[in-house]
């Protein structure tokens, strides 16, 4: 049998990082370029720049209820990051 029906899914790592941050992306980046692997940059949400009191971004109160804490900026960055890196993924044909 010959033919193309057991190719390889189009694959790619998505790297979350903060502007702040560029040490890490140089070591990330040449790891997986050592390895072949695409590769992509998020550029993630850098959780001190994030107003806590707006509730378009997070519902203070809520969290708190649901967690028993007042939620910390570096988790909210955190969280958005990774929104935004499955909305990265979302708007390619990658897998």
């Amino acid at each position: 049998m010959t033919g193309d029906s057991t190719s390889m899914p189009s694959i790619i790592s998505l790297v979350i990082n903060l502007d702040r941050s560029p040490n890490r992306l140089k070591k990330i980046s040449a790891q997986l370029d050592r390895l072949g692997l695409n590769w992509q940059r998020v550029t993630a949400v850098d959780g001190a720049t994030l107003n806590m009191d707006d509730i378009t971004v997070l519902d203070t109160p809520r969290f708190h209820q649901q967690h028993g804490k007042p939620p910390l900026p570096g988790e909210l960055g955190c969280y958005l990051s990774h929104i935004k890196a499955l909305e990265a993924l979302l708007s390619t044909d990658h897998e």
